[in-house]
C-alpha cells in the first residue's frame, strides 16, 4: 500500500508538537481529522489551547501564514472551551526532534490574557499599545514555557 508523504509529514509534525508540550509538563493530545468541522491538530489542556500545525519543506509566504492563521482561528472557534489559538509551522531544516525551534504564532492579546490568569505571573499593561489582532511569532519552546508559566494546571 502506497502512503501519502504529506500526510506522514503532518502526522509526524503533530506528534512532535505533542511531545514538545508534554516535555514542558503540558497535557497535550492529537485531535482526529473532522473534515470541514476540523478542530485543530493538537489540543493543550483539553482544548483550552488549540494548535494548528503546518509542515512543509520550504519557507512559507506571508500570504500562506495569513491563510493558515485564519484557519487556526476558525478551528479554535469550533472548540467550545478554546481560549487561545496557536499556529505552529515547522522551520525548514529542523526535524521533529527540534520542534521547540519551530515557528509559533499567537495573538499578543491572547498571550497577555493567558499570562495574567496566573497568580504568580505579573504582566505589565504595556501591551495596551498593541492592536487586539496583532500576532507575534516566537520559537514553539519559548511559547510553551510561557503557556506553562501562565497556567494553573
Amino acid at each position: 500500500m502506497m502512503t501519502n508523504p504529506p500526510k506522514q509529514r503532518g502526522t509526524a509534525a503533530e506528534t512532535a508538537v505533542v511531545r514538545a508540550a508534554t516535555a514542558h509538563g503540558i497535557p497535550a493530545r492529537r485531535v482526529a481529522l473532522a473534515g470541514n468541522k476540523d478542530q485543530g491538530d493538537v489540543h493543550l489542556w483539553d482544548g483550552r489551547v488549540v494548535i494548528e500545525v503546518k509542515s512543509r519543506r520550504g519557507h512559507p509566504s506571508w500570504t500562506e501564514i495569513d491563510g493558515w492563521w485564519h484557519e487556526t482561528e476558525a478551528e479554535c472557534g469550533r472548540v467550545g472551551n478554546c481560549d487561545i489559538g496557536v499556529l505552529v509551522v515547522k522551520r525548514p531544516g529542523t526535524g521533529v526532534a527540534r520542534a521547540g525551534d519551530w515557528f509559533a504564532w499567537i495573538l499578543m492579546s491572547d498571550l497577555a490574557w493567558w499570562m495574567v490568569q496566573a497568580d504568580d505571573v505579573k504582566v505589565a499593561s504595556t501591551v495596551a499599545w498593541m492592536t487586539p489582532q496583532q500576532r507575534v511569532m516566537m520559537p514553539l519552546g519559548d511559547l510553551l514555557a510561557l503557556l506553562k508559566a501562565g497556567s494553573r494546571a
